[in-house]
């Protein structure tokens, strides 16, 4: 998910003027939200991918967003058709190809959305002078979002539409979220608390970790037998010990990495 893969020929800097990010207000499961700049991150954390908002919806799109989120929640990816999502918001089609221009545009809306409410939700952990006490905030912060926004969470994680696969754009997009989390790392490792490497990597690996369990909690994976707030904790704490600097966990330099440390 994390791997920004543009079309060939494609450079990242056009990439990120043809990105359109909407916040949207919804009614159901959804919120206001707005893509924050970088105030957890540092000059050491890795930049470049965070991507300004584009101007809210309308009420219209809003609706025709409500109603898709709807569709798949009760009926399941094949209820998506243009016609379906405009008859659940009772209005006309034209509406749902002059805001989307098809259905993969409205499944898009619902896919960038929500990584932005997912970043919102991270952002909005206060920072504190314990960084590390911040990172299981913002991990407690990622399984809410995941429980309250369940189909939400299908569309970015689990294929929950099969035929739908993200623009170069929406790729992007999604990745800068996973930055908010890398300011966080950073964070801890100044403190001492996290061995120093690639922070972008080790959030890849503490967000790994949550979504490993949330996708088998979510699924009902034993649900009667298993106590996922004990898993959950306990993974994630088992996770940032071994990230300490005398833990053993040690993710794989990058290859810049690699390149300091080569003789010269």
């Amino acid at each position: 998910m994390w791997s920004v893969a543009p079309d060939a020929g494609v450079t990242e800097a056009e990439v990120l003027e043809e990105v359109m990010v909407r916040p949207i207000s919804m009614s159901s499961d959804y919120s206001v939200i707005t893509m924050k700049s970088q105030r957890n991150m540092t000059s050491a954390t890795p930049l470049g991918r965070y991507v300004e908002p584009m101007p809210q919806l309308d009420d219209v799109g809003a609706s025709l967003l409500d109603a898709a989120a709807r569709l798949l929640a009760g009926e399941g990816p094949d209820a998506l058709t243009v016609r379906r999502i405009a008859a659940e918001a009772r209005m006309s089609t034209m509406n749902v190809y002059s805001r989307f221009g098809s259905k993969d545009g409205v499944v898009e809306q619902l896919f960038v959305n929500g990584f932005g409410l997912l970043a919102a939700a991270l952002d909005s952990v206060p920072s504190s002078d314990d960084p590390l006490g911040d990172l299981r905030s913002c991990r407690d912060a990622y399984r809410g979002f995941a429980h309250a926004n369940r189909t939400l969470y299908a569309v970015m994680f689990e294929r929950a539409v099969p035929d739908f696969e993200p623009s170069a754009a929406a790729k992007v997009t999604a990745a800068s979220t996973l930055d908010v989390l890398a300011g966080r790392v950073v964070r801890a490792m100044d403190a001492g608390l996290i061995a120093r490497a690639d922070p972008t990597v080790v959030a890849a690996i503490i967000w790994s970790t949550c979504h490993g369990v949330i996708s088998l909690e979510l699924k009902g994976i034993d649900p009667h037998m298993i106590d996922f707030d004990a898993v959950y904790a306990g993974a994630t704490d088992a996770l940032l010990a071994g990230l300490g600097p005398g833990g053993g966990a040690r993710p794989a330099p990058t290859a810049a990495a690699l390149a300091d440390d080569a003789p010269r």
